[in-house]
């Protein structure tokens, strides 16, 4: 402290002087005093603080502030004869503190040169977390406390947040996160279990599958059983037509479609309708097939998991039809020969098939 106090001085100050210099370069001695140089940062004075008796004091506190534009600051202490004792001196820089947001950890944040300035920090997402949107961003005041919290981080797939204590806790097993989010985990979907932590989807149960598009909330599902009440409607040289009744058991899903096939059709030859390979409805007709022709036809029912099984479908439905015999064309060309008292000749042209096959051949006429 600068002092300048008159020895024969009859009353003394109640105030001193509080200035600052800022320099860039630390030094091993204070730079010389000059009252050009160094800048006023105010008059302090005793205010309250009081000597009332041999024991009891009252002890006044100061608290300014500087901008501080440098690396470095000195502070002078100027005494101009005060009756002013200094007990302490603190010198602090101001800060927003450590803080959990939004699953972000912001840093310890000094605050800015002015109390009206704001100084803006980057978090970092905590353990098991990932930015969503925008990077989280918080802004702290001069005064030393945090504003305007913006973005944010949420917990990765197999974590769950704890809002209270800002953190990403990992899924116990038997349940699982398949996004990231800031929602729990769920329970394993039925006919599914999760035997580890962290898991993003629960496996399925032997025998059960899970599609490539089904959701991972979706419960594992079976392939279907066979259709039922297979039924031949019609049959006749060249067509059949069959109908069925969905299967007894669909799996759990509502994804069913149909496939058939015949063990002695012809390729390009034999028509179906509905013309896809899969099909939704409950009945087929087939053209083109040959007269007096035994055919195996079976009826495949499938859904979303049926080619995730393990063996091929042998659930299936199936009968065995032989399509009846061509129908010869009508005769034409009748005409009488001859004519006696008891008989009667008469005379046409053969009928005209459709090929050479035996089973188009005509072998008897019936006369009415």
């Amino acid at each position: 402290m600068l002092t300048l106090f008159p020895g024969n001085a009859l009353s003394c100050k109640e105030t001193f002087s509080l200035l600052y210099y800022e320099f860039d370069a630390a030094t091993r001695e204070p730079p010389p005093w000059d009252a050009d140089r160094y800048k006023l940062i105010g008059r302090v004075a005793a205010g309250e603080g009081r000597f009332n008796s041999n024991s009891e004091v009252n002890i006044n506190t100061e608290v300014k502030s500087i901008p501080v534009t440098k690396k470095g600051v000195y502070f002078a202490f100027r005494d101009q004869g005060a009756c002013i004792s200094l007990l302490a001196i603190k010198i602090y820089y101001i800060t927003c503190p450590e803080v959990t947001i939004n699953f972000a950890r912001f840093p310890a944040t000094p605050t800015g040169k002015e109390i009206t300035i704001i100084e803006q920090a980057q978090g970092i997402c905590v353990n098991h977390a990932e930015v969503v949107g925008s990077s989280p961003i918080y802004l702290c005041k001069g005064d030393g406390k945090w504003t305007l919290p913006s973005g944010g981080c949420k917990c990765k797939a197999g974590f769950q947040p704890d809002m209270d204590k800002q953190t990403c806790n990992v899924c116990q097993p038997g349940t699982y996160k398949s996004e990231v989010g800031d929602y729990l985990c769920f329970l394993c979907p039925k006919y599914s279990h999760g035997p580890d932590y962290g898991l993003t989807e629960c496996k399925c149960n032997q025998g059960y599958f899970r599609a490539p598009t089904d959701p991972k909330n979706m419960m594992c599902t079976q392939p279907p059983s066979a259709p039922v009440n297979l039924t031949v409607n019609f049959v006749d040289q060249s067509n059949v037509i069959l109908s069925w009744l969905p299967p007894e058991n669909l799996g759990g899903r509502s994804d069913i479609a149909y496939r058939i096939k015949c063990d002695a059709c012809s390729v390009g030859l034999v028509q179906y309708n509905p013309p896809m390979e899969y099909f939704n409805e409950t009945r087929m007709h087939i053209s083109g097939l040959n007269a007096v022709t035994t055919y195996r036809f079976q009826i495949f029912s499938e859904n979303g998991v049926s080619h995730l099984a393990p063996r091929p479908n042998t659930d299936y439905a199936d009968v065995m039809i032989t399509t009846e015999a061509s129908v010869a064309s009508s005769i034409t060309n009748i005409r009488v020969t001859s004519v006696k008292s008891t008989e009667i000749t008469l005379a046409w042209d053969a009928p005209i098939t459709d090929g050479d096959l035996e089973s188009d051949q005509v072998e008897t006429y019936e006369v009415r």
